[in-house]
């Protein structure tokens, strides 16, 4: 089927990917309806950061749970900003997790990634009951977190290298996708049950 007669009969762009719950997502085109936060817990749990190079399965769920941890251990930050910790990589549920180094460069449909995920990310926020916004302290913990997920999860050698890990690192445990699904889904619920309360 073409994208003109794909729009003609679904009124909207492909692709269209299946989801864990029996639902679909237009990956260009989402809508707040074919978000489910039990979708994304599932996805992410199953997604092993780093292209699989890990010596374990260490989740983009899992890695989740730790930026949305440390937001509000390490930095006391916000009920909110804990929320967004935890949803940083929710597109990647849709998108999966593209390697950095390459991620600006990659087009999808004629569209850089970065566009199409920041439109993802929107809806994943808007159908949450989210307004959508980037806190720097989750971009300062996401980017800390790569040390401590490479001296946990690599030998030593390229990747040692690159991250220059020369300082004691904190343990990271990996979790089983059902576990890490599960933390993630309850982790989900207490943060919005308490945002909700302080609007």
């Amino acid at each position: 089927m073409t994208a003109a007669e794909h729009i003609a009969q679904e009124g909207r762009l492909p692709p269209v990917i299946g989801t864990a719950s029996g639902g679909r997502f237009h990956v260009l085109d989402p809508r707040v309806s074919e978000v489910r936060i039990e979708d994304i817990a599932h996805h992410l749990s199953l997604i092993c950061r780093y292209t699989g190079a890990t010596s374990a399965l260490w989740s983009v769920a899992a890695h989740c749970l730790e930026v949305s941890r440390r937001v509000q251990e390490h930095f006391g930050g916000s009920v909110y900003e804990q929320l967004c910790g935890l949803l940083h990589d929710a597109s990647e549920a849709y998108l999966v997790d593209v390697p950095s180094p390459f991620k600006p460069d990659v087009v999808i449909d004629g569209e850089l990634y970065r566009g199409v995920e920041r439109r993802v990310q929107v809806t994943i926020f808007h159908a949450v009951g989210l307004p959508y916004r980037e806190p720097p302290i989750v971009k300062q913990v996401d980017a800390e977190m790569i040390y401590d997920e490479v001296a946990n999860f690599f030998s030593p050698g390229f990747m040692w290298e690159r991250y220059a890990i020369n300082r004691p690192k904190h343990n990271l445990m990996p979790l089983p996708p059902f576990i890490a699904k599960d933390n993630y889904l309850q982790r989900f619920t207490e943060l919005r049950d308490a945002y909700r309360r302080t609007l």
